[in-house]
């Protein structure tokens, strides 16, 4: 990895100070909603992990759904704040303090493993070492998501 473990985990630390729990009402979160839903399907009782899940909003927008989500995050602060706001909405996950090079999970954990907006501050080299971590944790049949913010997502 080029950036170091810490200086990505400070990063997104101060980032985490601008989460707020109204966030999932913005239209972005909506969208954000309704494309989850339509590349994932149905979710309920499925086995969830979202690798880099900064506030964790879409996660519980799934657990909401009757997933079964697991958070990890290289950031602290992060998942306190999705603990918070999973607690306040009375959903059950399971939050994890793990890098995302370095994910302590048995392979074929999860039916779906996904990202949004991670894996673009990586390099080509480690995207690719991302992307093979993140495909041997799920299931036959399972899915990789893999999402990214466009030129036009100014948020």
């Amino acid at each position: 990895m080029s950036n170091s473990n810490s200086d990505i985990a400070n990063t997104w630390n101060l980032e985490s100070e601008s989460y707020r729990f109204d966030d999932f009402k913005k239209p972005d979160f909506a969208a954000n909603f309704f494309f989850l839903t339509k590349l994932l399907g149905d979710v309920k009782n499925k086995k969830i992990l979202e690798v880099g899940s900064g506030s964790g909003l879409s996660s519980a927008y799934l657990a909401i759904k009757g997933a079964n989500v697991s958070l990890l995050d290289i950031s602290h602060k992060s998942l306190n704040f999705s603990k918070k706001y999973f607690s306040s909405m009375n959903l059950v996950g399971r939050f994890y303090l793990q890098d995302a090079f370095k994910m302590n999970f048995s392979p074929e954990s999860f039916d779906y493993v996904w990202n949004a907006g991670v894996i673009e501050h990586f390099s080509d080299k480690d995207k690719i070492q991302m992307i093979k971590k993140m495909w041997k944790l799920v299931k036959p049949g399972g899915k990789l998501l893999i999402t990214a913010p466009n030129s036009k997502d100014f948020p």
